[in-house]
């Protein structure tokens, strides 16, 4: 093909393109001694536009706004992470109400071995849950984030050495194969039992930090803190209330040689300055950590996550109320089988509502933050 031919074609294209037709210009005939083809540049040229063809016009594709909507994470999903928070609580109040409750009632004269060696159990127990949840989790995030042409096992590798989330999630596994070890060496009368479980519940405690939405935020060493701080006040206070009522008081009930209600007086007592501390350290760090997330007021009521914390914060509101309930009538009222009945009754409905909440946190620790929405 040559390039006229190439030219001609590129002119017909671009004709048929154009929105009307042109006629048939007549050409006039050559005057006596002009070749024949002279183009004339004078003289006259009629021609006929003939009617544009109908055109269909094609609707613009709209462009939707931007939305910050996402949806909520699945009912497994935050299932297992229910379970893992549990498993987190209950180690950091089995060593507050070992280290921290018991010994004032040792040095009275009370009997408290056995209930620490329960409570050591219950950890065991809550620590092998948290190791579980942890498991269903990675393999989750595993299945989310898939290493391109890599198996499985291959894929779950390098989410773990070469992502900070996966590092992080390692940091709470080898701290709760720490608190395992630290009880079963301190129920066998071992001294290193202690500091071992001791390292591992503060690396359990920095985990969910370092993995969340603190670690990702632009004012990092602040957001971290608050929430190690938020998740550890969160364990002396509720959980250690949750040991209380599933190991302390009914191990208080059977100590011998002396008054069974007394002894749970006197062991709640011994707890009551532990939860006065605890409580607002709470709620301190959970309101800075919000604070640093939202970045204004009015991102409560605009986005879906500070819809979910306003859920979150009205059953906080209800643990509290019914924990100061039991600090201010309950346990004054302690001496008695009925007082010590209803105490029971009220600690049990206030680790059932901080379920609650920590079921409300599984939906709020995976919605996006509005600062990082709007970031640039």
């Amino acid at each position: 093909m040559t390039a006229s031919s190439i030219r001609a074609r590129s002119l017909a294209g671009a004709l048929a393109l154009l929105p009307f037709t042109i006629g048939v210009i007549p050409h006039p005939a050559p005057r006596a001694g002009e070749p024949a083809d002279s183009h004339l540049s004078k003289g006259e040229y009629s021609y006929t536009v003939a009617s544009a063809p109908t055109l269909v016009q094609v609707a613009q594709p709209q462009t939707l706004a931007p939305t910050t909507i996402s949806p909520s994470p699945s009912a497994g999903a935050r299932f297992v992470r229910l379970w893992e928070y549990v498993g987190l609580l209950v180690v950091l109040g089995v060593i507050v109400f070992v280290h921290g409750v018991l010994p004032p009632l040792a040095s009275r004269g009370v009997q408290t071995a056995d209930a620490a060696q329960a409570a050591r159990g219950l950890g065991q127990i809550a620590a092998a849950f948290y190791l579980l949840a942890a498991a269903f989790r990675l393999a989750l995030q595993a299945g989310t984030i898939r290493v391109a042409e890599a198996a499985p096992l291959r894929g779950i590798a390098e989410i773990v050495a070469r992502t900070s989330w996966g590092q992080s999630w390692l940091i709470g596994a080898i701290g709760a194969l720490l608190v395992i070890v630290g009880f079963w060496l301190r129920m066998h009368k071992l001294a290193a039992g202690s500091p071992t479980a001791l390292t591992g519940a503060l690396a359990m405690t920095l985990s969910p930090a370092l993995s969340g939405h603190a670690a990702a935020a632009k004012w990092f060493i602040p957001s971290v803190t608050l929430d190690a701080l938020h998740v550890a006040s969160i364990g002396a206070w509720l959980g250690t209330l949750a040991v209380l009522v599933i190991i302390g008081i009914p191990a208080m009930a059977r100590v011998k040689d002396r008054n069974a209600d007394a002894a749970v007086s006197a062991l709640v007592n011994s707890f009551h300055p532990i939860a006065l501390l605890g409580a607002p350290l709470a709620v301190f760090a959970g309101v800075g950590s919000s604070a640093l997330r939202l970045g204004s007021i009015s991102v409560l009521t605009s986005s879906r996550y500070g819809e979910v914390l306003i859920i979150k914060l009205v059953a906080v509101l209800l643990v509290v109320s019914f924990g100061a309930w039991n600090s201010m009538r309950s346990r004054r009222r302690l001496g008695t089988p009925h007082a010590t009945a209803s105490l029971r009754r009220t600690a049990l409905t206030e680790v059932v509502l901080a379920a609650l909440v920590l079921w409300v946190t599984t939906d709020l620790v995976a919605t996006p933050v509005p600062t990082e929405l709007h970031a640039p």
